[in-house]
């Protein structure tokens, strides 16, 4: 009988171990990275001749937001290259301003993917290179 309990203990104890091991929460277990690339390079208004060069990469919560990504990339590329071009040098030199310029951008790939009647589970825009000139 003793035997038993401590074979069924232990048996408790692996299985408990191991399922706990395998828990991913959902937003762990969703998270994709694309990166559009080539790099955007673009002018932007200042005082004189000055340019942007970001290396952007989307945050998306499942596959079909991403081959939509990659399918509507044309679209989405001009909506960014056109945000870019217009802002400011004042607010591209802030920190405010750069997280601003996120948050715009994520709200033009929206757009583009919306227009396109894609699928639009991104949840972020990461820069992950970001020089003005």
């Amino acid at each position: 009988m003793r035997s038993v309990l401590r074979a069924l203990t232990c048996l408790i104890l692996i299985v408990s171990s191991y399922s706990h091991a395998n828990t991913e929460t959902p937003a762990e277990a969703s998270k994709l990275y694309i990166e559009l690339s080539p790099s955007f390079v673009t002018n932007y208004q200042a005082q004189r001749m000055g340019y942007l060069k970001a290396d952007v990469t989307l945050m998306v919560n499942d596959q079909k937001t991403m081959d939509a990504i990659t399918e509507h990339m044309p679209s989405i590329r001009n909506n960014l290259v056109m945000l870019f071009s217009r802002q400011d040098e004042n607010v591209l030199s802030s920190t405010e301003g750069k997280t601003h310029l996120r948050e715009e951008a994520l709200r033009e790939v929206l757009s583009a993917l919306e227009s396109e009647g894609a699928p639009a589970a991104v949840e972020d825009v990461l820069f992950t290179s970001f020089l003005i000139d």
